[in-house]
């Protein structure tokens, strides 16, 4: 099974709407869980996504998974801006795989020939250490 994901705050709700807006215009079928990695509190901190937002969210697509962020794992390394949240895709276990999306992006045809070829397609391995990328030491920012 192939999930979709982006790391989202309230900063780039509007970003959000209008990809997923684009993605249901080109693609009226489109049914792929949509992972949304974001962080849960302070729902005033730029860098969470409000229940609000979280809402307005649903009412635009409903198979939309919110997926909460361990915090102290990024603010230890100091790493607090969403797009770090990234991340989060490899560590997905109930999908075979997960295609990351910028929220800032936009769809501007259908998708279905990306989807035919993203099973047999593999753009990133696991790292040996979930860990290592978010330690500065290793290397790997």
């Amino acid at each position: 099974m192939i999930a979709v994901a982006c790391s989202l705050s309230n900063s780039y709700l509007i970003f959000f709407d209008h990809l997923i807006k684009s993605i249901l215009k080109h693609n009226p079928k489109f049914d792929k869980d949509f992972l949304i990695f974001c962080r849960d509190v302070p729902a005033d901190n730029k860098y969470s996504l409000s229940s609000d937002s979280r809402e307005h969210i649903k009412s635009l697509y409903g198979n939309v998974k919110f997926i909460g962020i361990d915090v102290e794992k990024y603010d230890k390394y100091q790493k607090k801006d969403v797009i770090y949240y990234s991340i989060e895709t490899f560590a997905q276990r109930d999908y075979n795989q997960v295609i990351f999306w910028g929220a800032d992006m936009l769809c501007m045809k259908p998708l279905d020939e990306m989807f035919e070829y993203a099973g047999r397609i593999n753009g990133v391995a696991m790292p040996p250490s979930y860990d290592c990328l978010l330690n500065p030491r290793n290397g790997v920012f």
